[in-house]
This record gives C-alpha cells, sequence and structure tokens, in this order.
C-alpha cells in the first residue's frame, strides 16, 4: 500500500476512462499515458471497458456486451442503475496501491461511478471533464438549456446521449453535488477556460480547478510534403481544400451539414474523414474513418484548412492536431474552439453563421496555406501543446492532489 507520506520520486497513477482508442477523450488519456511514462519515474495503469487485453500500462476489463446491457437500463432509471461487475470496487481497492487516481470520463455504460466515488473520498483524486456530465444532471452538453443551473428539475433533451425514457436527472445531479461537497481534496483539470467557468458555477472552489489544455503527440501531427501528398490522392497542388474531420459525421452536433454549405459557398474541395453514408456534394471526397494518426496526418498537412463547424464542443484534439500539422483552424466560437485557433492564421464565428465563415476563410488565406503559415503554426503548437509540457503540468497537479489529502489529515 503507498503511504502518501513519503516524499518519493516515482509517482504512480491510476487513470480510468471509458474507451483508449475511440473518442476524444481516449486520445487525449492515452496520448497523456504515454507522455507522463516517458520520464521513467512516473507509472501509468489506466483502467477501460475494451477488450479484456492486459498489459503493463492498459488494463481492460472487456465489458462491451455488458454495456449494451446498461445502455437499456440507463434509459429507465439512468446511469445509477449500471452494472459494471464489481468494476468500481476493484478499483477503489487498486487505489490504495497508487501515489493518485486520475478520472476521466465516468459515463458510457460502463462504470458504477457512484460506488467508485464513494470509495475514493478519502484517495487523491484528480478528474479531467471532457465535456458537461458532471455538471449537468444527466447530458454530455447542455446545448440551450439552463437547467442545470437550478437542478435538472425536468430534463429536455433526454433523446441526447447518455438517452433516458424515464427523466432522472434531478436524482442525478444531487447525487454529483453531494460527492462534490465530500470531495474537498479532488483537482479537476479542464482544458479551456469554457469548462472551467462552467466548473465553477456549478459550485467547485476555484483553487480546485487547473486549466490544462489537451497534449497532441508531435511525433505523429507535424507538417509534411504537401504536394507530394497531393499528387499522390489524386489533387492539384493550387486547388483550395478545406478538411471535415469527425469520427461520425452524422453526429448533428460536429456541423457538417453546415461544413458542405461553408465550402459549397467558397467552391472549393473537401475532404471528408470519418463516419458519412450520405450522399457527396460535387467535389467531396469522402476517406472513411482514420484511426491511424500518420494516416490522418497526411490528411491535416495536405489540406489548406480545418473546419471545425461544432454547434457545441470543449477542447476538440482535430483542432490541434491540424494545426500541428501547420494547417489553420476555422470553426464556430463554442466551447473552448476560440480558445485554439491561431489569432493570426485562423479565427471562429457565432455558431450558425456560415457565410460569415467562408467570408473570414477567404479573407484570412487569400491565397492558401504557405510554407511560411505551416512552419509558424507548428512552432505554436509546440510551445502550446506538446506532450511534455501537459505532462509536467499533470505531475504538478498530481502532487497538489497529494497535498490536499496531506493537509486534511494532519489537520484531524
Amino acid at each position: 500500500m503507498i503511504d502518501l507520506a513519503e516524499k518519493r520520486q516515482h509517482l504512480n497513477v491510476l487513470m480510468v476512462n471509458t474507451h483508449i482508442n475511440s473518442g476524444g477523450a481516449a486520445k487525449m488519456a492515452t496520448t497523456l499515458a504515454h507522455g507522463l511514462m516517458a520520464d521513467g519515474q512516473t507509472r501509468v495503469t489506466m483502467h477501460h471497458a475494451g477488450d479484456a487485453k492486459v498489459d503493463e500500462v492498459f488494463v481492460g476489463h472487456g465489458s462491451q456486451s455488458r454495456r449494451k446491457v446498461n445502455a437499456l437500463l440507463a434509459r429507465f432509471g439512468g446511469s445509477r442503475l449500471v452494472i459494471d461487475g464489481g468494476l468500481a470496487r476493484h478499483l477503489t481497492r487498486e487505489a490504495h496501491f497508487y501515489d493518485v487516481v486520475h478520472l476521466h470520463n465516468l459515463h458510457g455504460y460502463y462504470l458504477d461511478w457512484v460506488t467508485l466515488l464513494k470509495g475514493l473520498v478519502e484517495r487523491p483524486v484528480v478528474w479531467t471533464w471532457h465535456d458537461m456530465w458532471a455538471v449537468t444532471g444527466r447530458c454530455g452538453f447542455s446545448f440551450e438549456c439552463d437547467g442545470w443551473t437550478s437542478g435538472c428539475s425536468t430534463c429536455k433533451r433526454r433523446h441526447y446521449y447518455p438517452a433516458a425514457w424515464l427523466d432522472f436527472a434531478s436524482k442525478e445531479f444531487e447525487e454529483k453535488t453531494e460527492f462534490f461537497s465530500r470531495l474537498t481534496h479532488m483537482v479537476v483539470v479542464t482544458p479551456s477556460d469554457w469548462l472551467k467557468d462552467l466548473a465553477i458555477r456549478r459550485g467547485i472552489p476555484p483553487d480546485q480547478i487547473r486549466v490544462i489544455p489537451n497534449p497532441v503527440d508531435a511525433g505523429n501531427f507535424k507538417p509534411r510534403d504537401v504536394v507530394g501528398l497531393r499528387r499522390h490522392h489524386g489533387l492539384s497542388p493550387d486547388e483550395r481544400v478545406a478538411l471535415f474531420v469527425a469520427a461520425d459525421c452524422e453526429n448533428p452536433l460536429k456541423g457538417y451539414r453546415d461544413f458542405k454549405i461553408i465550402v459549397g459557398l467558397l467552391k472549393w474541395r473537401a475532404i471528408v474523414v470519418g463516419k458519412n453514408s450520405g450522399r457527396l456534394p460535387d467535389g467531396f471526397i469522402s476517406v472513411g474513418d482514420i484511426t491511424d494518426p500518420a494516416g490522418l496526418a497526411d490528411y491535416y498537412s495536405m489540406a489548406d484548412v480545418l473546419v471545425v463547424p461544432s454547434l457545441f464542443d470543449n477542447y476538440p484534439n482535430t483542432a490541434i492536431e491540424s494545426l500541428s500539422c501547420g494547417t489553420p483552424v476555422f470553426g464556430y466560437d463554442t466551447g473552448g474552439i476560440r480558445s485554439q485557433v491561431h489569432p493570426q492564421y485562423g479565427g471562429t464565428v457565432k455558431a450558425g453563421a456560415t457565410a460569415e465563415l467562408a467570408k473570414l476563410m477567404a479573407k484570412t488565406l487569400p491565397s492558401g496555406k504557405t510554407s511560411e503559415i505551416a512552419e509558424a503554426l507548428a512552432r505554436h503548437s509546440r510551445g502550446k501543446w506538446a506532450t511534455d509540457g501537459i505532462a509536467g503540468k499533470y505531475r504538478e497537479t498530481y502532487r497538489s492532489a497529494i497535498d490536499r489529502v496531506l493537509k486534511a489529515r494532519r489537520g484531524r
């Protein structure tokens, strides 16, 4: 069992997340895990709901079939009905052998989060919020609904993930509020000031919140030979190319419909990465879902711009990956997107303002992306999102969480 009173150079971190390779939270968590271990003094073990494969870092609990059952149960009784096969109790026992527990997404039909948080009251906890789930009573993003500011008495978006047929949002809101009051040692990390402000409004004391942006894997995401890539993919070096990237283009949150309008106004070529079963407009190329970072970096590099017209988002990894590849980002001013774009080569507009965004793109890059722009963006990205720098900030945060627990114990 770890003795927190020991002043040790090494850190042992227990991470928890739904996935390790699907979605933005998974990409952030796995990138961070590798970055933390690079110093040789930090050991990370990440538990997730994937295949029951165990190695030195990632421990899967093979709960995919159970998650399908839980998704159905949650529709009747909320996430409190999740059956996790004892995973939460296992994690609370494991926590005693680690210096700190780092939580990511607790939703996703895989974990009895109530039992887990009860078991971590006495342990150092860092919780990275990737969306609004901890803020609201039920949903990951509230959109225009501000019901969470008064306790989510009536959920108006029960059809939205995590879907519910019966409304238990107010009950779950109360349970989260109770844990926030008990986890006084917990440190909440948000990647954006936007989400930090929501955390404060939710009642988290400012001194328990850190703003740390998501890391990017600069080894994979870096500028590449634009001309060579375009020729390889049958594109002219001179034509203007806009890129859209989403795991599921049919997710209305990601704004694929608006992307098509914007490209149509500009009359540019378009590359679409992600699940997409709809009919493609003229000039569009759909390449399907790409999980290989090197392959994804090719498409970032060959584009003139990445368009992020998300109707609601937090801190999309696509933006920082694109910038690391030297490609400007334009999008809607939702969540933390404004804080990601480059102040000179990029920009945001009000959500839904398709014509305004098209004009901004044309005005900012009248001659397309140049090598000078690509180099400037890559430098900017390395300075802001380099994995080693972000890992260092998290190590400081872990020690802060440990110090909070030690201080509380000394005060008894």
